[in-house]
């Protein structure tokens, strides 16, 4: 994982839209033979503080920002500028790192949250997995306090997953498809601390 690249998601029903579209961090340019998918336009380079870069998502706060993080290590989450570039690190207290794998942003009671998914399960083995809150720093530097800890179960049993997705104050994890269905599933739709919640299973083939 040297460069990041979100890709196009479509959720059902009454949020159907899309989300995301392509985009590296590194210049890229648009391959002619097969559309749609991203290639380096210049030479790739290691990302200081970034040897497994994962998930990736834009600043509500900051224009021009981006945040990122490592899926193992310490809970730390990277500041990029729109070129890819590295402009500082925040340490997030209160987390814990077993696979972070995604990373979202959006509103909260602080104004703008940051909610990272520690959701990778390479094996299907996790019990659980977890969603860490923290309101979107206003600079890349010091510390984040995490201001909520979602610990959640799916109904169908454990899948790994490496996409997290904010649409309001609602999350949503997509599975990979590599230890069963590729799905969507959502958090209850008012995010409160408790024990474990359950996800709902939105769609998905079997």
């Amino acid at each position: 994982k040297r460069y990041g690249v979100f890709m196009v998601k479509t959720l059902p029903g009454c949020v159907r839209r899309v989300l995301v579209a392509a985009l590296c961090l590194v210049p890229v340019a648009a391959s002619a033979q097969q559309p749609g998918q991203c290639t380096p336009a210049g030479s790739l380079v290691q990302l200081p503080g970034l040897p497994e870069a994962s998930g990736l998502a834009v600043s509500r706060r900051t224009p021009g920002r981006l945040w990122t993080h490592n899926d193992s290590g310490h809970p730390v989450l990277v500041a990029l500028d729109s070129r890819g570039a590295v402009t500082g690190q925040v340490r997030v207290s209160g987390a814990a790192v077993e696979d972070w794998e995604a990373i979202a942003v959006g509103p909260c009671d602080a104004g703008s949250c940051v909610y990272i998914g520690d959701i990778g399960d390479n094996d299907a083995a996790r019990a659980r997995i977890t969603v860490y809150r923290v309101p979107e720093p206003a600079t890349a530097s010091g510390t984040a306090t995490v201001s909520g800890v979602f610990h959640a179960t799916y109904p169908d049993g454990a899948h790994d997953a490496e996409t997290l997705i904010a649409v309001g104050e609602t999350l949503y994890v997509v599975t990979k498809g590599e230890t069963g269905p590729v799905a969507i599933y959502r958090f209850p739709p008012k995010m409160l601390a408790r024990p474990t919640v359950g996800l709902e299973r939105l769609s998905g083939k079997t």
